[in-house]
């Protein structure tokens, strides 16, 4: 981005727990400066991760700390530490799409794609709204979700409404069973046609 375009960046630091989320003092966001800079005053000792609205077409790439992604692997901020998080942004686009089918293998009008790491132990403790946890509309038989970070995933079509309680961690234990599972490169671009309940 260029100069002016880097002083229009939002970074977040979400707290991890998702508990903070509602309490902007405890959700800290910077603005950064022109040099490429970013500075947090009075953070607050706990867990965090940390997230960057797209703006335009620019979207977050990685937020690197000594070499690990913390965009969606939360780092501890105490009274000891003083972390420098290089944060990379990409006007590249990517995405997985495709068709969502019924039984009868016709396209359904209404539903719901949801996208979830095959870790288990990344379905707690990302924050409000994890980079890898996604939950897509889709219209006329199609969906589509961008920029996924590299990794393993399970995806699983579901019908209109019925994903409330998405993040839960039952249901997700549940919907695992039936989901499609698929490995991203980074920046791959994949389709992926999916019938409701699961599997391809």
């Amino acid at each position: 981005p260029s100069a002016n375009e880097l002083t229009r960046v939002a970074v977040t630091l979400v707290s991890a727990d998702g508990v903070t989320a509602r309490m902007p003092r405890l959700r800290p966001t910077v603005i950064v400066q022109p040099d490429g800079t970013f500075r947090t005053v009075g953070l607050m000792s706990g867990r965090y991760v940390v997230s960057v609205a797209p703006m335009g077409p620019w979207r977050l790439d990685k937020a690197e700390m000594n070499g690990v992604d913390v965009s969606d692997v939360p780092f501890v901020v105490s009274d000891e530490t003083l972390p420098e998080i290089v944060v990379t942004l990409t006007d590249a686009q990517w995405r997985v799409s495709g068709t969502v089918r019924d039984a009868k293998s016709l396209p359904i009008a209404t539903g719901r794609v949801l996208v979830f790491p095959s870790d288990r132990t990344r379905w707690v403790g990302q924050g409000a709204q994890p980079r890898r946890q996604r939950l897509a509309e889709v219209r006329n038989g199609a969906y589509a979700i961008d920029g996924l970070p590299s990794g393993e995933y399970l995806i699983i079509a579901l019908p209109a409404g019925a994903a409330s309680d998405w993040q839960s961690l039952d249901r997700l234990a549940q919907w695992a069973i039936g989901a499609t599972r698929v490995v991203l490169n980074e920046r791959e671009s994949r389709t992926l046609d999916l019938t409701v309940g699961g599997g391809r």
